[in-house]
């Protein structure tokens, strides 16, 4: 067992932002995002449900193999949980959402799922693509996770929307971005409970699900100086309106370019 994991643990030079690793899996996701936009955007529902259920069976193992190797020191051959990575992370949630789409028929239940997918975390998965900052590490099985977990993320938002299988209409796209509100709402609570609890418990380790501890401060762009200069009420307040502010962006810039591209090519037809 030691032998797999001191293997499963292989190590590399850690990744900088757009150095080759990181350009490479650029590359990738912006290639998965065309082929699965152009050959399956007029997938069937059961089609879809396939597809989804595949990516979170694959982010499922992965992140189990993330798991393993990151508590498992080496060195002295024992296990120590590491805390900061347990599976509740922004990051985490599309492996859920993925595995529900791919059991539930429920359309309406599931609406609710493909909208979060569509707008906070396409949003979630593109702000790591584009600027990764601390998420690469010298494992390379790690680095290979963390990539291919926030290229999905990516991937799965924007083909979600062209494939239409989302409320994509622009007269009730708002219904999608409330929708997408609403479970990034309750994530949001269950990770401020996960934070709270495991301060109670005094475990001794960082753990910040979601970046809104009210103990370790936010590592995010803007949100960061309004942990430090303001009450936490504030911040929580703050943190919820501009993610969900960059969410519905990003749905809407996704949308435009899928509505654009759909009247180009009916004047060409």
């Amino acid at each position: 067992m030691h032998d797999i994991l001191v293997f499963l643990s292989s190590t590399m030079t850690t990744p900088t932002p757009f150095g080759w690793f990181h350009i490479m899996w650029l590359v990738i996701t912006v290639a998965a995002t065309v082929l699965l936009c152009v050959f399956f955007r007029k997938c069937t529902d059961k089609q879809y449900r396939w597809i989804m259920l595949t990516i979170g069976i694959i982010c499922i193992l992965m992140e189990v193999y993330k798991q393993v190797v990151v508590s498992y020191n080496i060195g002295t051959q024992t296990w120590s949980y590491k805390w900061h990575i347990f599976p509740f992370l922004m990051s985490s949630t599309p492996i859920y959402a993925c595995l529900i789409i791919g059991f539930v028929k429920n359309i309406s239940f599931r609406n609710w799922l493909t909208a979060y997918l569509a707008t906070f975390i396409m949003f979630g998965g593109f702000g790591v693509m584009v600027q990764p900052g601390q998420v690469f590490t010298a494992t390379i099985g790690v680095n290979i996770q963390t990539m291919f977990l926030h290229g999905a993320m990516f991937v799965v938002g924007v083909f979600t929307i062209v494939s239409g299988k989302c409320g994509v209409d622009w007269r009730s796209s708002w219904k999608t971005i409330l929708k997408g509100m609403a479970v990034f709402a309750v994530c949001v609570a269950i990770a401020l409970a996960l934070n709270l609890i495991t301060w109670a418990a005094e475990i001794g380790q960082y753990f910040n699900m979601f970046e809104i501890s009210p103990y370790y401060p936010n590592r995010w762009p803007i949100l960061a100086g309004i942990w430090e200069n303001q009450h936490y009420v504030v911040f929580l307040l703050a943190y919820y309106a501009i993610m969900s502010f960059f969410a519905a962006l990003f749905y809407y810039m996704v949308l435009g370019i899928k509505t654009g591209v759909a009247k180009l090519a009916q004047k060409r037809s």
